[in-house]
């Protein structure tokens, strides 16, 4: 118990990265419906209900793995160690979540991510105040290098199976000939 006590008092703030909020708030008109920031704290959440990673008094709850995910519409900022997890749970719960990752393509859990798209992803702007600490103003050190995107994600199969249908028909190709399978 006094381990735990201790924990609880060291909060670590350089982790504490937000996406603009003024971003945010664009993206909104992507994330009809939105309930609940599943990867937040005091500091950085995006809606006024949020999951924090520990005790946090104005947070919902504490550990989003605890939780179900299926009755909730939510965005998820996690950290990027958690992406793998994170699909594994939007599965399991059926859930809807729009996903902020960056566009990683030799990833081994990006194929996966691929497959739980249920809509056409957002490709973030670069810009050097796209991601901040939201108490001191920070940039993080990899926007550079990284490319930000929204992925609207969805366990259930049927939506995922509807998006691909869709997306198969919505580019016209090359010369103007339709594919035939």
């Amino acid at each position: 118990n006094q381990i735990a006590d201790a924990l609880s008092r060291v909060f670590n703030d350089r982790t504490e990265w937000q996406l603009n909020p003024r971003v945010f708030q664009h993206l909104t008109a992507f994330m009809p419906g939105l309930t609940i920031d599943l990867f937040a704290s005091r500091l950085n959440a995006q809606l006024p209900r949020y999951v924090a990673w520990m005790s946090d008094p104005a947070a919902i709850a504490v550990d989003a793995f605890s939780m179900n995910w299926g009755r909730e519409t939510a965005y998820a900022y996690p950290p990027t160690g958690l992406i793998p997890r994170v699909l594994n749970k939007v599965a399991q719960d059926e859930a809807t979540v729009f996903l902020l990752a960056p566009l990683w393509q030799t990833q081994v859990w990006y194929p996966r991510l691929l497959e739980l798209l249920s809509a056409t992803p957002v490709l973030l702007p670069k810009s050097e105040n796209l991601l901040r600490l939201p108490h001191n103003g920070q940039s993080h050190p990899l926007l550079p290098q990284m490319r930000l995107a929204l992925w609207p994600l969805c366990g259930t199969t049927s939506r995922t199976q509807a998006f691909r249908r869709d997306l198969q028909t919505s580019c016209w190709p090359l010369g103007g000939q339709v594919q035939r399978n």
